[in-house]
């Protein structure tokens, strides 16, 4: 009776470990897999994206979250993320007359292909290994979503204390990004359109588009409804919502 009671109790504890294994393998494989996201802001974050395969990390086993992200890098996360397929995008002539054997190369054509990445925002070459600037990633985050076109639109002052540093082409980017919570501001108001991001800050930005396009997906499932807004009828600009005082990024993401 003792060895058959001991057999019990393996048993169960055997169970135990695959129950915690189950529900905390993603976490512990991503904390074994990069070391240098324990305790970061957006552990959380890599940790889910790492669990659907999104973020590969570099062979030395790091993600490096507070590196700068560059625009190869960023044009590789976003492809991935829209689960594009990367296997044809090629174009004779490329895109861009310096990414030919790039790394991400099919990425960034991808992107090109479905009209994310618009080379005329670009002298020709997209300098692929260089940061990539916030309104760059805002510019791509909103196409992505479907709301390029609407981007276009005239649009008024962002109502970031530095819309005077943004682009008029850019300002409907930029309040459309701020409509469907794709970016935030910084604790001064200000939106710093050609500052850099960090790989985590790039992290964050993926589920936050995500969110936007379940957001999308469920205003298109609601029955269609007469829309008036303010100042519509003197057929100026296009009308948003002004953009609020924001929190930062890093904040907002924990």
């Amino acid at each position: 009776m003792k060895q058959k009671g001991r057999k019990i109790c393996v048993l169960v504890l055997v169970l135990v470990l695959v129950l915690s294994l189950l529900l905390c393998g993603s976490a512990y494989s991503a904390a074994a897999l990069f070391p240098d996201i324990k305790g970061h802001w957006a552990e959380q974050i890599i940790t889910e994206l790492a669990g659907k395969g999104m973020i590969k990390g570099y062979p030395d086993g790091t993600v490096r979250p507070d590196a700068t992200i560059t625009r190869g890098e960023f044009a590789a996360l976003l492809a991935r993320n829209l689960a594009l397929d990367t296997t044809t995008a090629e174009r004779e002539p490329p895109a861009f007359n310096d990414i030919a054997g790039h790394w991400s190369e099919r990425n960034i054509e991808a992107l090109a292909d479905k009209g994310i990445l618009d080379p005329a925002d670009y002298d020709g070459s997209l300098r692929p290994d260089e940061p990539i600037t916030r309104v760059e990633i805002i510019r791509m985050l909103v196409r992505a979503i479907g709301q390029g076109e609407q981007a276009k639109l005239p649009a008024g002052h962002t109502g970031f204390a530095d819309d005077n540093t943004v682009q008029g082409s850019d300002k409907g980017y930029v309040v459309l990004a701020i409509q469907y919570d794709l970016v935030k501001g910084y604790p001064d108001n200000t939106i710093r359109p050609e500052g850099r991001t960090t790989r985590a800050e790039a992290f964050a930005l993926l589920v936050r588009q995500d969110e936007a396009l379940e957001r999308i997906k469920k205003e298109a499932e609601k029955p269609e409804e007469e829309e008036h807004s303010p100042g519509s009828s003197d057929g100026g600009s296009a009308s948003y919502p002004r953009a609020q005082v924001a929190f930062d990024l890093r904040a907002a993401a924990r």
